[in-house]
């Protein structure tokens, strides 16, 4: 009875910690901006501009419905002290929504624009076999026996089950099962507008309603140096959010074919809500389900770009930073900027009513884009990782019109990253190389 009392509060323990990166995908928005590399803050001319940069809304002389559908295939292979696995996840949902119109006006233009932007998925797969060396703290005895660790959590002591048998110095075995998959997003329902205040300058803004859910699968099976079985799990976490997102960017275009963005996101403030089931998988036990609440904020992010309309092709390329957080703890790394760089390219084919398009994007890694607070005065630790390769991808497409007023667009990219992670207590860290296919189409029509 005793077990079955403190299990819970490590798997409680467990999420919170696995919460504190919710995010695992930031992708963007739009057929056309993925295909350009995300290079897009200096074009900014269809419906995705609420999202890039509101300001190309005031630029915009049609209006326009736009719908696109987006598959992502996420693939991850990790390595633990020599023993490698691997582990895939597929979905198809929906990327955006939304209705563009242009305001005719005597003097500048003024364009607003609603619908559904998907930016940021969480759909994460990962799996680790292998053996690691424990390395925790001094144990003290229990009052059944056991071994245990205790641990400071805000104001509650929370166990670490692990050292129920394993001492200072002991192996474990993580088996084939310890895997966790994640389905995820938080989408945005937004308005926008954009004004032309002067020739060939605009500004804008975005205000949006943040919705999304996860939905966390994880089975744990471990074994001691013994090859004794002492851990069989399922734990199913499921969090809601719900939050704010406000944009603000300008466009300048100096001459005809060169044009200047910038966009500038506040940070979001975004409410969760989040239950945790356990499962016993050696007798079917069920625990208690746990019930939590926090707030993640993001830090300030920007986007500066440049789009270079020459007569036989457009060049696009584009920065991005995220600014430290200012209540991160000095060294971790969120008290650090991350930045990011990216071109695309776009040639066109009159004769084939087509456009081909091609782009390249590098991003520091950034594993901790939000920093969480719970209700309660709960801390959440965090693993340390390293990386020097960042993240890449390369991405590429191609938009077909007809009549003038119907546009197919379709986008492919491939992003790649690799990274180690250490988690407390542990010799070894895991070696994690994460990959990902994404396929994305979109319909829009001008009237």
């Amino acid at each position: 009875m005793m077990r079955r009392l403190i299990i819970p509060c490590i798997i409680l323990l467990c999420q919170l910690a696995s919460a504190d990166n919710p995010v695992v995908h930031s992708k963007g928005v739009g057929t056309r901006a993925l295909s350009l590399g995300n290079s897009f803050v200096a074009l900014a001319d269809d419906f995705t501009a609420v999202y890039w940069n509101p300001a190309g809304l005031a630029f915009i002389p049609v209006r326009e419905v736009q719908l696109s559908l987006d598959y992502h295939n996420n693939n991850m292979e990790s390595e633990l002290s020599g023993t490698k696995s691997d582990a895939r996840l597929q979905h198809i949902r929906l990327g955006n929504a939304g209705l563009l119109r242009s305001v005719p006006s005597s003097r500048g233009g003024f364009s607003f624009a609603v619908g559904y932007t998907n930016p940021i998925i969480l759909d994460n797969v990962y799996s680790y076999t292998g053996w690691d060396q424990y390395l925790g703290r001094d144990s003290i005895p229990s009052s059944y026996g056991a071994k245990i660790i205790t641990q400071q959590v805000g104001s509650t002591i929370v166990y670490d089950t692990i050292v129920d048998h394993l001492s200072n110095g002991e192996m474990m075995y993580f088996g084939p099962n310890n895997r966790n998959k994640t389905h995820g997003q938080l989408g945005m329902i937004s308005g926008s507008a954009g004004w032309q205040v002067a020739q060939g300058l605009g500004f804008g803004v975005t205000l949006s309603f943040i919705l999304g859910r996860e939905h966390q699968n994880i089975y744990s099976d471990k074994r001691s140096a013994n090859d004794s079985l002492f851990d069989s799990s399922h734990t199913e976490l499921r969090r809601s959010y719900t939050g704010i997102d406000f944009r603000a960017g300008v466009l300048i275009k100096p001459i005809e074919w060169l044009s200047l963005g910038l966009c500038i996101a506040a940070p979001q403030y975004i409410r969760f809500e989040q239950n945790v089931r356990q499962e016993d998988l050696f007798d079917g036990y069920i625990y208690p389900e746990q019930y939590n609440m926090g707030t993640i904020k993001s830090s300030f992010n920007g986007s500066f770009g440049a789009a270079f309309k020459l007569p036989f092709m457009l060049l696009a390329t584009q920065a991005n930073a995220r600014a430290p957080f200012v209540e991160a703890e000095e060294g971790s790394d969120r008290s650090f900027w991350k930045v990011g760089l990216s071109a695309g390219v776009e040639v066109p084919v009159p004769a084939l009513y087509t456009l081909f398009r091609a782009g390249y994007a590098w991003n520091e890694l950034d594993l901790h884009p939000y920093e969480i607070k719970w209700d309660g005065g709960i801390i959440s630790s965090e693993p340390a990782y390293e990386s020097d390769k960042g993240c890449h991808t390369i991405t590429g497409g191609a938009a077909f019109m007809f009549k003038d007023f119907f546009v197919i667009e379709t986008a492919y990219s491939y992003t790649f990253r690799e990274y180690s992670v250490t988690e407390l207590n542990w010799r070894n860290p895991t070696v994690e190389d994460h990959s990902a296919h994404r396929v994305q189409c979109s319909f829009s029509i001008h009237y």
